[in-house]
């Protein structure tokens, strides 16, 4: 090793024992020190990126993995760091384009099925979020991590019991954690088992006795078993920490209102319908409580199905929610809203038929609704009908010219880019792709696009001259 080459090592291994020590400022400093010396020193590149990050210098550090990333392509920590901060800027698909390398490069590291795991979730990918940490947990049985995330994704998908199996299994591996047990607590008290709610909001009130959203949680189960008096006292303490909450405020109010019916169970229908009737904030669970009640006196009260229906699409009922709104329609067959958000959960169900059959219904009231001509589309590649997703794709974008949906544009270009590629029509799918990339490239949702784009080029090169 020369003199110089010496050097830079000898910056590089001072830097990081500042960072060993949490001196990211002097580790840095000494990394500066290493590059120029060495610009290509892509350890010093990455360790600094690391440093950066670890002072919230998120551009910063994203340069200096890139600058790691295009000196050795194959380097796994760099893609998944990088992902990793991706994910923590909210750019969550170029997050997953990098964790999906580091996973090619290194599939049996738990730690990169994790991170990707993870981006589905926030992107609201909950299947392929369980899938992710499902396999890191098998290669690393005891990942608390992987098991809360995987939990997390059970909650948005109902599946309370799993979740609930998820968080306790979480907590034989990290007894009293506070998220784990309010998470299992939260799960319980969906479930309506209120019982074992509160013995999770008991267990870690008695680590942070004084934290107010967990005296809000506990007194939501005490709602739940009609012990409103304890539910008041965890209120009242709130409420002494904070005397602006406005959670616990309207939960107080909750329990004043309940009680209001209980002693006037001939005007519960009427006090119900007015406290509908007012702006709040409130469970989504005593919202569908308060109108079932209703329903259950009017059942055609249309207004109150689409509402329960919203509210049941919310918490991905899907089924129930789908429920509401066919009754709203035997009443009102030809309204278009009604249609719009039935086939939509119909979508969410992977029940693509009668998606397309709602949407052609609007489209047959509505013409000229491009929403639903998107959507329609996207059901129909959903079933590799490319033509008909395609000639949907193209109304929707002729008559979304010119108008301010620069989102929508670029979804419709992408997905319509992908139906010519299935196709193997791989010019108008380049240009597809390309406009998509154009109209927003700096979006964290363009990186799919490109992406798409870098494949449907490769594909179109090893088609036959």
């Amino acid at each position: 090793m020369d003199e110089k080459l010496e050097k830079a090592r000898a910056a590089f291994e001072r830097g990081n024992v500042h960072y060993e020590n949490g001196d990211y400022d002097s580790a840095i400093a000494d990394y500066n020190t290493a590059l120029k010396i060495k610009p290509d020193y892509d350890e010093a590149l990455f360790y600094r990126g690391c440093a950066y990050r670890n002072i919230d210098d998120y551009d910063k550090a994203i340069a200096d993995y890139t600058a790691a990333i295009e000196i050795k392509p194959d380097f796994c920590g760099a893609l998944f760091c990088r992902g990793c901060v991706y994910s923590n800027i909210e750019k969550y698909t170029n997050a997953i384009i990098d964790l999906t390398a580091a996973i090619k490069f290194n599939p049996s590291n738990p730690n990169y099925l994790h991170g990707r795991g993870y981006a589905y979730y926030r992107k609201h990918e909950y299947d392929k979020a369980i899938a992710d940490h499902t396999a890191a947990l098998e290669i690393k049985p005891d990942f608390s991590g992987a098991l809360y995330w995987r939990g997390k994704a059970y909650s948005k998908k109902n599946e309370y019991d799993k979740e609930i199996a998820d968080y306790t299994a979480a907590l034989e591996i990290v007894p009293n954690d506070p998220d784990f047990l309010r998470d299992r607590g939260n799960a319980y008290y969906e479930k309506d088992d209120y019982d074992n709610a509160i013995a999770d909001y008991n267990a870690i009130l008695e680590i942070k006795p004084d934290e107010l959203d967990y005296l809000c949680d506990r007194s939501c189960a005490y709602i739940g078993k009609k012990e409103y008096s304890k539910a008041s006292a965890d209120l009242e303490k709130a409420l002494r920490i904070n005397p602006d909450s406005e959670r616990a405020q309207n939960i107080l109010n909750r329990i004043k209102f309940q009680q209001t019916i209980n002693e006037n169970p001939t005007e519960a229908t009427t006090l119900i319908k007015h406290r509908l009737g007012e702006a709040r904030v409130g469970s989504i669970k005593w919202e569908i409580e308060d109108l079932s009640a209703v329903l259950e006196v009017e059942p055609n009260n249309l207004e109150y199905l689409y509402q329960r229906g919203s509210a049941y699409e919310l918490r991905h009922e899907y089924d129930k929610a789908i429920a509401d709104w066919t009754a709203a329609l035997k009443v009102e067959p030809d309204n278009a809203e009604y249609l719009r958000q039935r086939a939509a959960a119909y979508s969410k169900k992977d029940n693509y038929d009668k998606a397309i059959a709602d949407y052609t219904a609007v489209l047959a009231i509505e013409p000229d609704d491009s929403g639903s001509l998107r959507q329609r589309g996207e059901a129909y590649y959903a079933k590799n009908e490319y033509d008909k997703a395609i000639a949907d794709y193209t109304v929707a974008l002729e008559r979304d010219k010119g108008k301010h949906i620069r989102h929508w544009l670029r979804r419709v270009h992408t997905k319509r880019g992908e139906a010519y590629a299935r196709k193997k029509e791989y010019d108008k799918a380049i240009a597809d792709l390309e406009e998509a990339v154009r109209i927003k490239p700096d979006n964290a949702g363009s990186g799919y696009a490109e992406k798409t784009l870098q494949e449907i080029r490769e594909q179109a090169n090893l088609q036959p001259k």
